[in-house]
């Protein structure tokens, strides 16, 4: 944690002459840093998150935390020696309030927070800060509270068990697909990170719904997902061409497709093929680099992403098992085999997030046509595709041991990176110890799921089960919470990693300034991958590991 200097001076210049003062007032200094480190006696935290509301339209540059709530939670705080702070969880960036008295009692009433809110961010994660400070004042300021927004807090409390076993059967995967079912009662209400859009991120975690269907029976999961597919899937199965735009030939428009699959064999309903097959369309017309490897976007041309792999092949896979169709087993095992090719470095083992076969992007390796960095969801995406794909071709496929190979290669470089002392894997996979990075939940879900995963299938050793549940615990303890109405929220999901040469040159300090999101999809669905995974999937492992 990074919290604003104090500047101490030592305004008599014989004082800085003489070196035994010198270390007198060092030793003060470090004294009074110690004593506040985050997590001492000195200091007390309280995460919230604030909820701005989808209707409000217009920007606020502030909200107002109600201390005396607060300060109920908090417990008895000495605040004529205290320091306040706020710590936003997206980006760790430490804001400074204004401390409020509107009685004139001299002690705090209200905290203003100055930073921009919007009801694009619907959810913004905070954790207050308080640290006694001997000779630190706290300064008051005597004005009335100007009202908000419509905006809320919710006070949020450390992941547990009692939670979990009150409000949901001691199963995390009930846990997260109930909350985002009652915090989005109408699946319309998905779309607010990507207003009447056909997108991948809800695509992604409603494919998790139908796996936990599969598993659970229970129909409010499908009937939720049908829902949000009944708003872009018109009746005669053609897409809504406002909502999903085929000619932009976006692979991340797939994924979702893996839904409809699901929806076609469960309801037999032929409309949710033909709409699946409107997708394997655009995959047979995705504009390709020489050797045939897919475009990521029509835009980025002769551009492959990690990212693309998981958002097109495995549902070509799902696909090709349902209808019988194995001539998408060799092209989903070549796209995989391909970018393996040109993204892999033989070093590390880890795979870099894009390559360009022209050289051209302006974060394209000159020689190589790679991208510099190893990124964490890039490679989550990756791994697992690796994984779900052996769920679809058959063990007959002479590709089968190619994907196992590789599945295996690149998990155990993954594993070396892993931080012992959390259980994460960082925003930028190789660079945990350089100055801003940061662990990432996403990323960390994505992997623990594959490893488990690919564990009770019988693919990989029990030290990748061990791993797993390392990471698991990892997230439980220092990045999962929930509210007082049992709602979960999962915290530091980076927003988004691109090599979109409009934001992004691809480079260590793009990765690490994107900004972290609360609930994001992308790591809840990954979450509610890994919590399936664990509660409900046979271990096939016929390895002892000693349990």
């Amino acid at each position: 944690m990074k919290y604003p200097k104090e500047n101490h001076k030592t305004t008599n210049p014989e004082f800085i002459s003489s070196r035994f003062i010198q270390v007198i007032v060092f030793l003060g200094i470090l004294s009074i840093v110690s004593s506040c480190k985050p997590g001492s006696d000195n200091e007390k935290r309280l995460p919230f998150v604030l909820k701005v509301s989808v209707n409000d339209s217009s920007d606020q540059g502030y909200f107002i935390l109600n201390w005396k709530m607060a300060e109920q939670r908090l417990g008895s705080v000495i605040l004529e020696h205290a320091d306040i702070m706020i710590k936003d969880l997206n980006n760790d960036e430490i804001l400074i309030p204004d401390v409020i008295d509107t009685d004139n009692d001299h002690s705090p009433d209200y905290l203003r927070v100055r930073t921009l809110l919007s009801n694009e961010e619907p959810l913004r994660p905070f954790e207050l800060i308080v640290r006694e400070i001997p000779k630190s004042r706290l300064l008051l300021k005597h004005d009335s509270v100007p009202a908000s927004n419509e905006v809320s807090i919710e006070f949020l409390n450390k992941s547990d068990t009692r939670t979990l076993t009150s409000y949901y059967e001691n199963s995390w995967a009930k846990a997260i697909s109930e909350t985002v079912l009652t915090t989005y009662t109408d699946p319309a209400h998905l779309e607010i990170f990507a207003p009447t859009e056909w997108t991948y991120s809800n695509g992604f975690f409603l494919n998790g719904l139908c796996y936990f269907d599969e598993i659970t029976g229970e129909e409010k999961y499908l009937d939720y997902v049908r829902q949000w597919m009944d708003l872009f899937v018109r009746d005669d199965g053609s897409m809504d061409t406002v909502k999903y735009n085929r000619q932009k030939y976006r692979l991340d428009d797939v994924l979702p497709g893996r839904s409809l699959l699901y929806l076609y064999e469960k309801t037999k309903d032929e409309k949710y093929l033909k709409a699946a097959e409107e997708l394997l369309g655009q995959i047979k017309h995705q504009p390709r680099t020489s050797e045939g490897g897919y475009w990521h976007k029509k835009i980025y041309e002769w551009q492959m992403w990690l990212d693309g792999i998981y958002m097109s092949d495995v549902f070509m896979l799902q696909y090709a098992s349902l209808l019988n169709k194995p001539q998408y087993y060799d092209e989903a095992i070549f796209q995989m085999k391909l970018i393996y090719k040109h993204t892999l470095d033989t070093v590390t083992g880890l795979l870099y997030h894009g390559w360009d076969e022209s050289k051209s992007a302006i974060w394209a390796n000159p020689a190589t046509g790679r991208s510099p960095e190893f990124w964490g969801r890039g490679m989550g995406w990756y791994m697992m595709a690796l994984v779900d794909a052996l769920d679809y071709i058959p063990e007959s496929h002479p590709g089968r041991g190619d994907i196992l190979d590789m599945l295996k290669q690149v998990s155990g470089s993954i594993m070396k990176y892993q931080d012992q002392e959390t259980g994460l894997w960082y925003q930028v996979i190789d660079k945990a110890d350089k100055d801003g990075n940061w662990p990432e939940t996403s990323c960390t879900a994505m992997f623990a799921y594959s490893f488990l995963k690919a564990y009770k299938k019988g693919y990989l050793p029990v030290l990748f089960k061990n791993s797993a549940y390392k990471a698991y615990e990892g997230l439980k303890k220092g990045y999962i919470y929930f509210d007082d109405s049992g709602k979960l929220y999962l915290t530091g999901t980076v927003k988004v990693g691109t090599l979109n040469v409009e934001v992004s040159n691809g480079s260590f300090e793009y990765y690490v300034s994107v900004d972290r999101r609360v609930n994001d999809f992308k790591g809840i669905g990954a979450l509610l991958y890994l919590a399936i995974a664990d509660e409900y999937l046979e271990n096939l492992n016929t390895e002892n590991d000693g349990l």
